[in-house]
């Protein structure tokens, strides 16, 4: 071989080398731009909040732990922001700009610390809750229904922020902004789907299981009969007017002339209009002025035992004792050292007036939810309205078969998850309206016709009526009735059974949440 072609030879390897190493390195750059596109993306439409854990739930059993599930990132933010958005929206003077101060000394947390732990509680509290349903047996009827309003719901303030501030904001994009990066529709329906079992499912529980007996009811009550009793009283309080700066032995003389005021007004004092008329003796001008016009007031109705101890301890044990007497008078330092209550006793009681329970079946069609549609359009949808009402009456076979239907087409949004469900209505629970005619604030005619039919003494269960409003046309399902007390303390054991039972399960010590910080910090 010449040596020309073995230069020839040569030269074509490197050139081959050459162009071998430069397509390795145009490959490596194409993988590196396509992962940095990929990454930017990514970052961008937040996939690694959506697909990294950003706690997760440990069941341990026997000494051994098991993820039993992975939260991801997107749903902690979700529930951070829940907790955070009460932490400031219930008075506690703290901002988001003040998340990371220390708030326990003792610990060195930081606000925010706390409220991670909260929204890990929450998160483990729904899961655990859910699975609880879902293993139950039991059945929802309105989850799609509930998730597809709380979707609207997201959409019309996303539509109300834009018009607001001239933004073309997407639902997504505003999820984004509320609950942080990779938040969309679809994950929020998920997040809602699973709130919507558990209200569904508390509501069935403490509508069915949880509900004590009537015997039960008495029960509890006759331990504490006090408990569950209210007084009215007359209370007028005596300032000893102490000036801003004072020395022991004038405080104690302009609180002893206080005292003697309260005593003149509350001894020997025989009825509340001669306790008015003497504590008035002793008021301001201004005070005197603003009693006339019923501004002020002596009357106290309602206490109950707690309220007055905290007020003074005796009278509270005077007033709540079964053999006091109308009309017994005491006087009493106040709290605060500031002067003397002169109280006159009225009369104690419990809440006997009659209550009752029922369920509705709200619907409303688009002229009744429409303010531009005229009285021929919304008294023909009243028309329409009532035929529906009338398909379903006749479709309500049972309390059961009512409350799948209230699930799946009442309007009323409070109560549609829990079959339309109201418990412990008094004649007094509906407000009168003002008719514009100057005479007397009285019921409207839709709900004086339901208080009518809910207390007649022929009333029972089962029983159902339609109600046409102006806004609405309801259909109703008389459930039972009974008096003031036994219808609060039956609701409050029901809450009182529920919550012992979902704190059973929230609070099982086999369970833990572990929260991963490091990546929740990072892809935030």
């Amino acid at each position: 071989m010449s040596k020309t072609d073995k230069s020839s030879k040569a030269k074509t390897k490197k050139h081959m080398k050459v162009s071998k190493k430069n397509k390795i390195i145009i490959a490596v750059s194409i993988v590196l731009a396509v992962l940095i596109c990929f990454s930017y993306v990514a970052m961008q439409i937040g996939l690694p909040a959506k697909v990294l854990t950003g706690a997760k739930i440990v069941k341990t059993t026997d000494g051994k732990e098991k993820t039993v599930k992975r939260i991801p990132i997107v749903e902690m933010n979700y529930y951070f922001t829940i907790a955070a958005n009460q932490l400031m929206a219930y008075g506690s003077g703290i901002d988001a700009s003040q998340l990371d101060e220390v708030c326990d000394p003792n610990t060195g947390k930081t606000y925010r610390d706390v409220l991670w732990e909260e929204a890990a509680s929450s998160a483990q509290g729904d899961y655990l809750l859910y699975e609880e349903a879902m293993n139950s047996g039991f059945k929802p009827s309105c989850t799609d229904r509930y998730v597809e309003l709380q979707v609207d719901s997201v959409r019309q303030t996303c539509d109300y922020m834009n018009a607001l501030r001239g933004t073309n904001m997407t639902a997504d994009q505003y999820l984004q902004s509320t609950y942080g990066t990779g938040m969309t529709m679809q994950i929020y329906r998920r997040i809602m789907r699973r709130t919507a079992v558990i209200e569904e499912f508390s509501a069935y529980l403490q509508q069915t299981t949880m509900v004590p007996n009537q015997e039960t009811v008495q029960k509890k009550f006759d331990e504490s009969p006090e408990t569950y009793t209210f007084v009215n009283y007359q209370l007028y309080f005596v300032s000893a007017e102490l000036p801003e700066e004072t020395t022991e032995e004038e405080k104690t003389k302009l609180l002893a002339e206080a005292e003697k005021k309260a005593h003149k007004i509350a001894d020997n004092c025989k009825d509340v209009e001669e306790f008015q008329k003497r504590a008035l003796e002793f008021s301001s001008d201004d005070y005197k002025e603003r009693f006339e016009k019923g501004e002020v007031t002596m009357a106290k109705t309602g206490g109950t035992k707690a309220n007055l101890t905290n007020a003074s301890p005796e009278f509270a044990e005077m007033c709540f004792n079964p053999e006091a007497k109308p009309l017994t008078t005491m006087v009493f330092k106040d709290s605060e050292d500031q002067g003397y209550f002169a109280a006159m006793f009225e009369e104690a009681y419990i809440k006997e007036d009659p209550t009752a329970s029922y369920r509705v079946i709200v619907l409303r069609n688009g002229a009744l939810s429409d303010m531009t549609a005229s009285e021929e359009e919304k008294a023909a949808a009243i028309q329409e309205a009532h035929k529906d009402a009338e398909e379903l009456m006749a479709k309500a076979t049972s309390e059961d078969e009512f409350i799948k239907l209230a699930k799946e087409n009442s309007e009323d949004m409070n109560s549609f998850t829990r079959g339309g469900y109201y418990e412990g209505v008094t004649q007094n629970s509906f407000s009168p309206v003002d008719p514009g005619d100057g005479s007397e604030p009285k019921l409207s005619d839709a709900d004086q016709k339901l208080v009518d039919w809910l207390f007649d003494s022929s009333r029972k269960a089962g029983d159902m009526i339609i109600i046409d409003s102006g806004s609405s046309v309801n259909l109703y399902y008389f459930h039972d009735t009974a008096p003031a007390w036994m219808a609060s303390l039956r609701a409050q054991m029901a809450s009182e059974n529920y919550t012992t039972w979902a704190n059973g399960i929230v609070s099982n010590p086999i369970y833990s949440v572990i929260v991963n910080h490091g990546l929740i910090d990072f892809f935030s």
